[in-house]
């Protein structure tokens, strides 16, 4: 038998067992009603109809109503508008190469001397001619 078809039988064997139980659960509970007088269940449900709040006391409507409000943090408070800042549209950034940035020296210090540093440059490349001519 493949496996899939086993779990369809189980299922439906397991479906069946259980309405089983219920049907046999559904007899015990008439059985069980029937053992008890008719008469007591009528007054008992008479007195469960009564809201247990009310039993014909003077004042219960007053303390019913004190029951009823709400607690001081539970009342109306005025409406205050939320700060909405942070659903405004935010700027695009824009998309930079970061190839061609990377590529840039940094800025130099203030006391930086160019002209000294372009002439170390010169001399570098001339050096590397050199070494390459021989």
């Amino acid at each position: 038998m493949k496996i899939p078809r086993m779990i369809r039988i189980i299922t439906v064997i397991r479906a069946v067992l259980n309405k089983r139980e219920i049907k046999e659960e559904e007899k015990q509970q008439e059985e069980q009603q029937e053992q008890i007088p008719e008469s007591s269940t009528l007054e008992n449900k008479k007195e469960l109809k009564k809201p247990s709040f009310y039993q014909g006391k003077p004042h219960s409507d007053k303390k019913l109503a004190i029951k009823r409000q709400h607690p001081p943090e539970m009342s109306r408070k005025p409406y205050q508008p939320q700060d909405r800042s942070c659903f405004a549209p935010k700027p695009e950034l824009k998309q930079v190469n970061i190839r061609y940035t990377a590529s840039y020296p940094k800025r130099p210090a203030e006391n930086y001397d160019w002209e000294k540093d372009q002439a170390e440059n010169k001399q570098k490349k001339e050096l590397i001619k050199e070494i390459e001519k021989e």
